[in-house]
């Protein structure tokens, strides 16, 4: 039975820089390791930005319900996700060519990522929110939930920094540069606005806080592991067989 994974499913050129993939200038070797590489960034890092999104967006919510939702923080709340909704949208138009619109295919890896990593994200709060809590700081279940949020952000910017760190050069391509629209730093600056703003007295450092780390090192490994990444990847195509019988045909 042929196994399939996501690798070699996604997309082959830059968020919102064209198909780089198939500049003249590249040899046929290093059109494939471009290709590699961009299907490697999507299903990790653009799957963390994903991630943190979910947990801003669901801090948002709660956030309109509560005295806090007004002027600096409401002004916060809206810029970030604007501008996560700019990245988001020229990403997910690098999932459409002329040939063949993978969207839904990558949509649903998406969900699929969010699905495995709910409890462990859930978990992170609980123990931000422990943290807080025997520290009496009040309101501590709604600033747990923006700091995790802040730090999903933050890990999100690591990764791609770290991504490019260790991924060879392939000139003419500058890969940095290529798929800088997901480095989601915009967007965690517009989120920093209301971690300042409401956590003030959350006076923690969580790589000092066991469960914290313990947490966080679990969404990392699910994020990063290929392992991980095959099974949204499985999920995704059970999905979308039509796409992917297409996908095979092609040469």
């Amino acid at each position: 039975m042929k196994t399939y994974t996501t690798l070699g499913k996604l997309p082959s050129g830059g968020i919102g820089t064209g198909d780089l993939a198939n500049q003249t200038t590249m040899t046929e070797e290093k059109r494939r390791t471009f290709n590699r590489v961009s299907v490697l960034f999507h299903t990790i890092v653009c799957a963390a930005n994903d991630v943190a999104h979910t947990e801003m967006l669901d801090t948002v919510r709660l956030l309109q319900k509560t005295k806090h939702y007004r002027h600096e923080v409401k002004k916060a709340c809206k810029d970030a996700l604007k501008r996560y909704g700019d990245y988001d949208r020229r990403s997910l138009e690098d999932m459409r060519s002329e040939e063949v619109d993978k969207r839904q295919l990558y949509m649903d890896f998406l969900d699929a990522v969010n699905e495995r990593l709910k409890p462990h994200v859930f978990k992170l709060y609980m123990a931000v929110k422990q943290a807080l809590d025997k520290r009496n700081v009040e309101e501590s279940a709604l600033k747990a939930h923006v700091i995790c949020a802040d730090q999903l952000l933050k890990y999100s910017v690591f990764l791609f920094d770290k991504f490019f760190e260790e991924t060879p050069p392939i000139p003419p391509v500058d890969l940095r540069m290529t798929f800088l629209p997901a480095r989601l730093h915009p967007v965690l600056s517009a989120w920093s606005v209301i971690t300042d703003r409401l956590c003030r007295d959350c006076d923690i450092d969580l790589d000092e806080e066991p469960d914290c780390k313990l947490a966080f090192d679990i969404i990392e490994y699910n994020i990063t592991k290929e392992r991980y990444i095959n099974e949204s990847g499985m999920e995704a195509v059970s999905l979308n067989e039509e796409l992917v019988r297409e996908l095979d045909a092609k040469p």
